[in-house]
């Protein structure tokens, strides 16, 4: 039988792909990639501060987008969607036309007030969204 493919081996290659794109498929393909491996390494949890992949997958999706890929556009929107109908510190839903703050630096997470923001940055978001932008597989999986 065959070997269980490594959700490692995946996005260590995407990354390679994703780093020389010209047409957005590798960057699209990557984000998915990431995503699929922090669901496995945390039994389907992908919003834990300090380990939280939403930023990266959206910084990756958008690289994608801007490249070209207009085939993710519809992915990138539902993962916006999600992200931005709960506050990413307290998980209160976002009622009828209300509008959280948005992360002003990775733009992926949003918060129901300042002090969720606060709070979420110094819980780990700090971490996520410095490291959402690292080019670099290896390097994004050793951020501090």
């Amino acid at each position: 039988s065959m070997p269980e493919p490594s959700p490692y081996l995946a996005c260590h290659y995407l990354n390679i792909a994703a780093n020389g794109d010209e047409d957005g498929i590798a960057c699209h393909l990557y984000s998915d990639e990431l995503l699929k491996l922090i669901e496995r390494l945390h039994d389907g949890y992908i919003e834990i501060p300090g380990f939280d992949v939403i930023p990266a997958v959206l910084f990756w999706k958008r690289k994608s987008r801007d490249i070209g890929y207009s085939a993710g556009n519809e992915h990138l929107k539902q993962c916006e969607f999600a992200a931005k109908s709960h506050c990413g510190n307290c998980k209160k839903e976002a009622q009828g036309d209300e509008k959280f703050k948005q992360c002003s630096k990775c733009k992926a997470q949003w918060y129901c007030s300042k002090e969720c923001q606060v709070e979420a940055w110094k819980a780990g978001h700090k971490k996520d969204c410095k490291s959402a932008g690292i080019l670099n597989f290896e390097d994004y999986l050793d951020a501090e």
